[in-house]
């Protein structure tokens, strides 16, 4: 019997599709609401469309943005995830003038946190029917921030010890 025969082909993942899309989508996802969950500046009217999310990079340079009112920018990335199905976000805020150089290629995302202020290691849960932030750790600048959580780092796995 053929392996075809016991799965369809439809069913079947390459390498890189279905575990890694959907983990990318997951992380995108919880970074936006750590960085929501920390917004300051914007608040939206009932029925009002959401801020525009930017995305700048891949894989471990993803760098989220989002604007948050009054010249200020919310900017996040994955840093890892636990066994419990929680995923460790680093947000931080900068000016909006940010957007433009990361637009322009004049930054690359990996210096984007160099000047952000307002670190918070935040610890997401998300699943279709609820969502929680906690706030884990605030750091004053990013020379405080752990090296393996700062941006261009790899995605973690942590685990108990």
């Amino acid at each position: 019997m053929e392996l075809d025969e016991l799965i369809p082909p439809e069913a079947l993942r390459k390498p890189g599709d279905g575990e890694d899309s959907n983990q990318r989508e997951r992380i995108a996802v919880c970074v936006e609401l750590a960085m929501r969950n920390l917004q300051h500046g914007r608040v939206r009217a009932e029925g009002e469309q959401s801020e525009t999310v930017h995305c700048f990079g891949s894989g471990d340079d993803t760098l989220y943005a989002l604007e948050d009112g009054g010249g200020r920018l919310m900017m996040g990335r994955g840093v890892g995830r636990d066994g419990e199905g929680c995923i460790y976000c680093l947000v931080g805020t900068s000016s909006v003038g940010l957007l433009l150089l990361l637009d322009d290629g004049e930054m690359i995302p990996a210096e984007a946190f160099e000047g952000a202020t307002e670190l918070t290691l935040c610890s997401v849960y998300q699943d279709d029917q609820v969502h929680n932030v906690v706030l884990v750790q605030h750091y004053k600048a990013l020379e405080d921030v752990p090296a393996q959580y700062r941006p261009a780092q790899p995605f973690l796995q942590f685990t108990e010890q």
